[in-house]
């Protein structure tokens, strides 16, 4: 997954960082408000920023084993 970053940031080690009141926030809301995602599937996804302590929704939120391999809805 590629996403828009920060000068200077080059990965997410954690989803704390996609939050834009973090202290040392990754992500980049440069697209009105929001960041442009790209899956690995290929897909690109535009994203509203999320509020202050919350977190982009990009983390697979499923079961531990993908089971069928869906990594989204």
């Amino acid at each position: 997954m590629l996403i828009d970053m920060r000068d200077g940031h080059t990965y997410i080690e954690y989803l704390g960082r996609t939050d834009p009141g973090y202290q040392y926030p990754s992500v980049d809301y440069r697209h009105q408000k929001g960041a442009n995602v790209l899956f690995v599937d290929g897909h690109v996804n535009w994203m509203n920023a999320p509020l202050p302590g919350r977190y982009l929704d990009i983390a697979y939120q499923g079961p531990a084993t993908l089971g069928n391999g869906t990594l989204w809805e």
